[in-house]
C-alpha cells in the first residue's frame, strides 16, 4: 500500500480538527458498529480511525475498543481510493493468511469495511465487520446498508466533535 503523503497529511490534519483520536466511548457510535454486525451477521464491528501509525477503534461491538498497527489493519486497504474491501476468507487469501490476526485473536477469517470519508472528502477510517468464520459472498443490499451506516457515523462524527477554527 503506497499512501501519497499528502492524504497523509489531510487525513493526520482532519483527525485533529475533530480532535477524536483517544477520545472517550461515544453511545450513538456504539450503537451504529451493533446495527452493522446485525447487517451482515457477524460477531464484531469497529469504528477504526486511521492516523500514520495506528488504526484506534472508536467504537467496537463484540470486542474491546483498542488499537494496533497500521502495518497489520485490514484497514488500512481503505485509506486507498475505493469504495468497500472485502475479504470472504482471510486464511486461504495470500496477502492476510499469515496476519497476526487471522493466526491469533481475533481469528478474522471474514472482513468487510467501508471507508469513513468527511465532508472534506478525507478518509479518516473505516466501519468494518469481522467474523471467525468465512462468508461466501457479501449481498449488494447488505453493502448499501453497511455504507449507509458509514455515512451516519461520520455525520455523528462532524456534529459532534469539535473543529478548530481554520
Amino acid at each position: 500500500m503506497k499512501l501519497v503523503a499528502k492524504e497523509t497529511a489531510a487525513r493526520l490534519a482532519e483527525l485533529s480538527r475533530l480532535k477524536i483520536m483517544d477520545s472517550a466511548p461515544d453511545a450513538v457510535l456504539d450503537d451504529l458498529v451493533h446495527a452493522a454486525s446485525m447487517v451482515v451477521d457477524a460477531p464484531i464491528s469497529v469504528i477504526s480511525l486511521l492516523d500514520d501509525q495506528r488504526q484506534w477503534f472508536k467504537a467496537a461491538f463484540g470486542i474491546p475498543r483498542g488499537q494496533s498497527s497500521l502495518d497489520v489493519a485490514f484497514c488500512s486497504r481503505l485509506l486507498e481510493p475505493r469504495d468497500a474491501f472485502i475479504v470472504n476468507d482471510a486464511k486461504t487469501d495470500p496477502e492476510f493468511k499469515n496476519n497476526p490476526f487471522v493466526t491469533g485473536e481475533p481469528h478474522i477469517r471474514f472482513y468487510a469495511g467501508v471507508p469513513l470519508i468527511t465532508s472534506n472528502n478525507v478518509r479518516i477510517g473505516t466501519l468494518c465487520i469481522i467474523d471467525s468464520v468465512a462468508h461466501p459472498r457479501v449481498e449488494d443490499r447488505e453493502l448499501i446498508l453497511l455504507k449507509k451506516l458509514a455515512r451516519l457515523a461520520v455525520l455523528e462524527i462532524e456534529q459532534r466533535y469539535p473543529r478548530e477554527t481554520e
